[in-house]
């Protein structure tokens, strides 16, 4: 006979906690069902308490009934929690709850019936003692890290819980440069040389050896849409050192590091070219490094959505962040609802922004921070489009630009600056400002205002 969760909210069963964080789900989502988790706040699945509460950190289910309970189910929240999946039996994970206790209502008192230590597997099965009956389970944490606890889901039997599939095995091979084939995509990268080309087969990428780092020339590497889940190294799913380099159709989900600026790409090389980049919930898709002035990077066709800092600490997520290149080019974008960071944020000499759609999220900053000035140019059936959000700026223009290290007085760092904002540019604005905020002093040259949009334009508001 299969066993009854008992605990369900469709089963009659009701969730509360000693105290809960404003910024992740309420008790409710410990007994909805739903056991992989995410990390989106109110809108996902992960109940945490509030750190500062005070007092023992404990997670109930009131049953329905006294009922027979034969174990007792605590889902961890996943190492890749922008991207949970369905939990496997051995899967592990590094935010899990490690060491706690789970207590029953037994004549009018809690009583310990099971203790769990050094655990890591997401899916924690914790068999109760033959016989035991009560109306209320609860799960009481020992000793949480940084007094944070987080579950997903709790759920207690009566009976046998149903087994758990395991993680599915590797692809193999699925790694080609020419005739050579690998199972691990950090060694395909790794002896990857000159003027070579990687292909990817296409598929989901969830190991954190399924990424990696290259320092090689004149490379192409082919995703074929494949997507990728964790990073490398701390860094990105890509860390790509090399000059010359283009890499297509790579897909990203839930891509952060502990320095909060975790991605797809990381350039640290001269000149790349990036076709259909994919990213969803990740910190930075695209960022290239402060090595070489005289780099151009063009990306073609980003689709980016939710953006954001989430690493422990939190942090800025931008959508796309060039470093102090000579150009950065972004073809048909379309890009949306950055948290906290920039649409595109950028330290170039020139940015050159072609067609494409870039519209503001209620929490995005700017649609383009164009951070140390230089020369902006909007064009090519470009739509903007900017709501009430927690920064009113559209385009920011030499916010970076300082005199000197004291961050007192701002100068111009190039000895062009030019916002040229052409006719068929769309710049949809609700909150009625200025399209381009200036920082820096001196001689500006701004083509079409927010006043007197250039002829053939359209400026809405």
């Amino acid at each position: 006979m299969p066993g009854i969760n008992w605990a369900l909210a469709s089963s009659g069963g009701v969730a509360s906690a000693s105290s809960s964080s404003a910024y992740f789900a309420p008790p409710s989502a410990l007994n909805d069902g739903e056991r992989a988790g995410s990390a989106l706040g109110r809108s996902g699945n992960v109940w945490q308490n509030f750190a500062d509460a005070g007092g023992p950190v404990w997670a109930q289910i009131a049953l329905p009934a006294v009922r027979a309970i034969d174990a007792v189910v605590v889902y961890s929240q996943q190492t890749l929690f922008l991207a949970p999946v369905e939990p496997y039996a051995d899967m592990r994970t590094r935010r899990g709850m490690a060491s706690f206790n789970v207590e029953a209502w037994i004549d009018g008192a809690w009583v310990e019936q099971a203790q769990v230590r050094n655990n890591d597997l997401v899916r924690r099965v914790v068999p109760l003692p033959a016989s035991m009956r009560s109306d209320r389970v609860r799960v009481v944490f020992v000793a949480p890290p940084y007094n944070r606890a987080a579950l997903t889901e709790i759920e207690a039997w009566e009976g046998t819980p149903p087994d758990a599939a395991s993680t599915p095995p590797r692809k193999v091979d699925c790694f080609r440069v020419g005739a050579r084939r690998y199972s691990v995509l950090k060694e395909a990268l790794a002896i990857l040389r000159d003027g070579e080309t990687l292909d990817i087969d296409p598929g989901d990428y969830r190991e954190e050896d399924a990424c990696g780092q290259s320092g090689a020339s004149g490379i192409t590497i082919n995703c074929h849409g494949a997507t990728f889940y964790a990073v490398w190294s701390g860094k990105a799913a890509f860390t790509l050192e090399g000059d010359d380099v283009t890499i297509n159709d790579a897909g990203g989900v839930g891509l952060f590091n502990a320095d909060g600026n975790g991605g797809l790409i990381r350039f640290e090389g001269r000149n790349c070219s990036v076709n259909n980049l994919r990213a969803f919930r990740c910190e930075m898709p695209y960022l290239s490094g402060l090595k070489h002035s005289d780099s151009v990077e063009t990306i073609v066709r980003p689709y980016i959505r939710d953006t954001e800092g989430r690493s422990p600490a939190g942090g800025i997520g931008h959508g796309l962040y060039f470093g102090r290149c000579a150009e950065a080019r972004v073809i048909d974008p379309d890009i949306e609802g950055t948290v906290l960071g920039h649409l595109v944020k950028s330290r170039s000499a020139r940015t050159v922004i072609a067609g494409g759609r870039l519209a503001k999220g209620p929490h995005t900053s700017r649609v383009l921070d164009q951070a140390l000035g230089g020369r902006v140019e909007l064009g090519g059936n470009l739509h903007i489009k900017s709501i009430r959000a927690d920064n009113p700026d559209i385009i920011g223009f030499g916010a970076e630009s300082w005199a000197d290290d004291t961050r007192t007085t701002r100068a111009p760092t190039f000895s062009v600056n030019v916002v040229n904002i052409a006719p068929g540019v769309v710049i949809d604005d609700e909150l009625r400002v200025d399209p381009v905020r200036f920082y820096i002093p001196g001689s500006v040259t701004h083509e079409r205002s927010s006043t007197q949009p250039a002829s053939g334009s359209s400026l809405k508001k």
